[in-house]
């Protein structure tokens, strides 16, 4: 598993006499996503720029806009209404049948049966059908970039509509709801990505998730429950075994210097949520 705890012993063995290895890595897994040849060239830059990350954003975004590039055109789709639809796909780390029907589809491809869809699918290299649609993480990640960098209303638009999908598919959930709270609000870090750069913006990202994001999921996901404590476990286990999950409210929502127990944070807010006090009355 290429995680962030890998970036994090990778950059650990290249540099020499740097203390803050851990904002470092956080830093590099954020900027290539994760992709190893992207790594490297990322850590080869830096060190020849004595670790300065402002010399390292100049160059490296730079060079990582052909990487990104490259991976887009090398998927799998000569059509190029087919290669955009399935890189706006790589939003969603779950995919499963009822989010790529609710899915506006190019007109190009919008008669295709949702079966023929799904078995197109499962014969690229980023789709496995286990479940629900699980993405090559690294691809993924890196094709989010893309679609940042191509058009940043568009993208915009597209976690929005995510954003939208997911609480609405925790509202029809009829089994695992905390899958899709997990999602939900992995969406909405993901809508924030460019809107970190500053402590002040970090702070209004920091804002709308615990304000917004949070309150209003956990009222959705605990709307049923009989049983809150237990609602309450089963969501912070998965939310244990998430590492990527975990990395983004790390990364996203730190006032300071990365933190990689701010996580932590969050399974307090759940601990302490009461929807009778903290939900609007049915």
């Amino acid at each position: 598993l290429f995680d962030d705890s890998v970036v994090r012993d990778y950059v650990k063995k290249v540099s020499t006499g740097i203390s803050n290895v851990n904002e470092i890595a956080a830093d590099l897994t954020y900027l290539t996503g994760g992709h190893p040849a992207s790594l490297v060239s990322a850590c080869k830059i830096y060190q020849k720029q004595d670790w300065n990350y402002d010399n390292l954003l100049r160059l490296w975004l730079e060079k990582r806009d052909l990487v990104l590039e490259k991976i887009y055109t090398g998927l799998r789709f000569p059509d190029e209404t087919e290669r955009s639809f399935i890189a706006e796909l790589s939003l969603f780390r779950r995919l499963d049948r009822w989010l790529l029907s609710q899915l506006p589809k190019p007109s190009d491809i919008s008669d295709i049966k949702l079966s023929d869809l799904e078995d197109g699918l499962t014969k690229t290299y980023l789709f496995e059908r286990q479940g629900s649609w699980i993405v090559n993480t690294v691809v993924r990640r890196m094709l989010v970039l893309w679609l940042q960098n191509k058009d940043e209303q568009n993208y915009a638009n597209l976690c929005a509509e995510a954003i939208r999908l997911h609480l609405e598919g925790l509202k029809q959930a009829r089994r695992d709801p905390e899958i899709w709270v997990v999602e939900y609000l992995f969406q909405c870090l993901q809508a924030s990505t460019g809107a970190i750069d500053t402590p002040e913006q970090r702070a209004q990202v920091r804002s709308v998730f615990w304000q917004q994001n949070f309150q209003r999921v956990m009222c959705t996901y605990l709307e049923h429950e009989s049983d809150v404590d237990f609602a309450k476990e089963s969501l912070e286990s998965r939310i244990e075994m998430d590492w990527e999950f975990k990395f983004m409210l790390n990364y996203y929502l730190r006032s300071g210097n990365y933190r990689e127990d701010l996580y932590s944070e969050l399974y307090n807010a759940i601990e302490k949520f009461d929807p009778r006090r903290q939900c609007p009355a049915s």
